[in-house]
């Protein structure tokens, strides 16, 4: 398989893939994705095992806009305020599942929560847009392993498992996007990427970060 460039017709086609639930490589603001529809629980069950993911583990899903996103996820204040800063842009937030979401349950693995995000790539929003349907988006490696940077290379690599790659040059950075957990009352920061946990502690203050509790009862056990 060759990778092919992300010109308005492959974007198109990719689209008319992905919403029939198979298995497409696209470029995001951050590093290159596998995913398709997230909508749909045979697309998902098939990305859990091209991905060779454990059991259970969620995945973040793109949309094209944060009202869009909305329809998926409970904003709170906190959320609206990030979302507004930083989108779109390299921040995924893990939010309450919303009522009536129409996103396939094996998105939030073994939760009630969605992880969303507005990626900041024009292809990348085409293709939202083109195929009508949100995107789930892991990483477009295997579990474990590291993301190929180059789009050929990628295309190699997943050749008898996607149906096509498509090719916007270099990623912008080797990071994934910023996760952070929203569920709870306090803040926590799942994961360090491209977006400064800095910025987000100027939208809403002090974030947790999970070793924060290991190191508390470090401290403690140092105090007694």
């Amino acid at each position: 398989m060759q990778a092919i460039p992300a010109t308005a017709e492959n974007i198109r086609e990719a689209a008319r893939h992905a919403r029939a639930g198979r298995l497409i490589v696209f470029p995001t603001d951050t590093i290159y994705a596998i995913g398709s529809d997230a909508t749909n629980d045979e697309a998902m069950a098939a990305l859990s095992a091209v991905k060779a993911r454990p059991k259970g583990k969620a995945s973040i899903v793109l949309a094209a806009s944060t009202e869009e996103a909305a329809r998926y996820g409970r904003f709170d204040e906190r959320a609206r305020r990030l979302a507004d800063t930083f989108w779109p842009g390299p921040l995924s937030l893990i939010l309450p599942r919303a009522e009536g979401c129409p996103l396939s349950p094996l998105v939030s693995g073994a939760t009630d929560t969605v992880a969303l995000r507005v990626p900041n790539h024009e292809v990348t929003l085409r293709l939202i847009v083109e195929a009508g349907c949100p995107l789930a988006a892991p990483s477009a490696n295997l579990s474990g392993e590291p993301t190929p940077q180059d789009p050929s290379e990628i295309a190699r690599a997943l050749a008898a498992r996607v149906v096509l790659v498509i090719d916007a040059g270099p990623p912008a950075t080797t990071m994934p996007s910023t996760l952070l957990d929203l569920v709870g009352e306090n803040a926590l920061l799942r994961r360090e990427g491209a977006l400064d946990a800095a910025g987000i502690e100027g939208i809403i203050g002090a974030v947790r970060r999970p070793d924060d509790q290991k190191r508390r009862k470090r401290d403690t056990r140092r105090e007694r």
